[in-house]
C-alpha cells in the first residue's frame, strides 16, 4: 500500500513506528515545523522518505500528496494548516485521524463536536492511545471506527535499559501544566520524611523558575538518543502533570523497567496503573508516593519492573503497525 503521513513537527516517538510501517508499505511523510522543531535536526527520522513543509508551501504539498495517490492517509489532528489541507485532498483513500485528546466537561470540548464536524467528517476512522481518548472519539462520531494503541511506548529504544537502584527523574517542559512546581514542593517533603533520600533530576527546558534545592539536579534538554542513558541512571520517573492526554515519557520509562509515579490526570492511568498514583496538584500525595517507592523492597521493585515492561511491550512498533493496518484495510 501507499501510505501518506501528515504530521505537525518532528515526532521522535513516532519515528520507529513509521520505519516499521515502511518495511511493509510505501510510506511518505510530510512534516510541518512544530513547537519543538528547534530542538531536533531531522536525524530523528533517518531512513524515512520525509520532507518539511512550511505554511507558504502548502499548495506544493497538496500537489505532492495528490500525485503520490495514496491508498491511505494518517493525519495527526485537524487543527494545524497542514492537517486541514491534507484532509481536504480529493483522493480515493482511507483517511485516518490520530489524536490523543480526551473528553472533558468544559464548554470548549462540548462545542468541539459541532465546531469540528466539518473537518472530522472527512475522516474514515480515528486512531487514539487509550480508553479515555476512545470515549471522546466515539462521542465525536467515530463509534465503530476507532482503534486504541496509537502512541508507541519506545520499547525498541528502551527495553534494553536496566534502571538504577535509586533516583527520581522528571522529563518534560518546566511549566505549571506539567506540575513541576508541585514536584519541587513534594520532593522537599519527601527528603524530610526518609533517611538517605534519593536525588531528583529534572530533564527539559522552560521558563518556570527552578529552585536551588539539595539533591536536585537540573539536566536540561537531552537529545532522544541519550535518553536511555538518562533512564539507566534512575529508578523511578515522576509525572506530576495537571493535564496529560496520554504520557509518552511514562511509557518510555516503563519500557526501561522503571517505576512510575503519576497523577490521575495522565491519560494512560485509564488503561493501567502506575507504580503509585496521586491526585493532580496534591503536594502531600506526591510526597507520600515518593516515600512509598523509596521504601519498596528489592523484590517489590523487581516485580514492578517486570510488570511495567509487560505493559510497555503491548505498545511496541509492530503492534502499532498491526492496529493501523486494521484501520486502513
Amino acid at each position: 500500500m501507499r501510505i501518506a503521513i501528515v504530521w505537525p513537527g518532528i515526532a521522535v516517538s513516532m519515528g520507529d513506528c513509521w520505519r516499521e510501517l515502511a518495511k511493509r508499505h510505501e510510506v511518505r511523510i510530510w512534516v510541518e515545523p512544530g513547537l519543538v522543531e528547534q530542538e531536533f535536526n531531522g536525524s530523528e527520522l533517518h531512513g524515512l522518505d520525509w520532507c518539511r513543509i512550511s505554511d507558504t508551501a502548502l499548495p506544493t504539498a497538496y500537489m505532492e500528496i495528490k500525485s503520490f495517490d495514496p491508498d491511505a492517509m494518517l493525519i495527526c489532528g485537524c487543527a494545524t494548516p497542514i492537517a486541514r489541507m491534507a484532509a481536504k485532498i480529493d483522493v480515493k483513500c482511507r483517511k485516518v485521524i490520530q489524536f490523543d485528546m480526551r473528553r472533558r466537561h468544559p464548554l470548549g470540548k462540548i462545542l468541539a463536536k459541532f465546531l469540528l464536524w466539518p473537518r472530522l467528517r472527512r475522516f474514515d476512522a480515528a486512531f487514539v492511545p487509550g480508553r479515555r481518548a476512545l470515549v471522546y472519539a466515539e462521542w465525536l462520531g467515530f463509534k465503530g471506527r476507532v482503534a486504541m494503541g496509537s502512541t508507541p511506548s519506545g520499547w525498541e529504544r528502551f527495553s534494553s535499559v536496566r534502571p538504577a537502584a535509586r533516583g527520581f527523574v522528571f522529563v518534560g517542559r518546566f511549566t505549571e501544566e506539567k506540575g513541576i512546581g508541585v514536584l519541587f514542593g513534594a520532593y522537599e517533603r519527601y527528603r524530610e520524611a526518609v533517611k538517605d533520600p534519593w536525588d531528583l533530576s529534572v530533564v527539559g527546558t522552560g521558563l518556570l523558575f527552578v529552585p536551588d534545592m539539595k539533591g536536585l539536579n537540573v539536566v536540561g534538554f537531552v537529545p532522544p538518543e541519550k535518553m536511555p542513558e538518562v533512564f539507566g541512571r534512575h529508578a523511578a520517573l515522576v509525572m506530576p502533570s495537571f493535564w496529560e492526554p496520554w504520557g509518552i515519557s511514562a511509557m518510555e520509562a516503563m519500557s526501561a523497567g522503571m517505576m512510575t509515579i503519576a497523577t490521575d490526570e495522565c491519560g494512560f492511568t485509564g488503561d493501567f496503573e502506575p507504580t503509585a498514583e496521586f491526585v493532580a496538584g496534591d503536594i502531600d500525595g506526591l510526597s507520600k508516593a515518593m516515600v512509598k517507592v523509596h521504601n519498596m523492597t528489592e523484590a517489590e521493585r523487581a516485580g514492578e519492573s517486570e510488570r511495567a515492561r509487560g505493559i510497555a511491550m503491548r505498545y511496541s512498533c509492530p503492534r502499532w503497525v498491526e492496529k493501523l493496518e486494521n484501520l486502513i484495510s
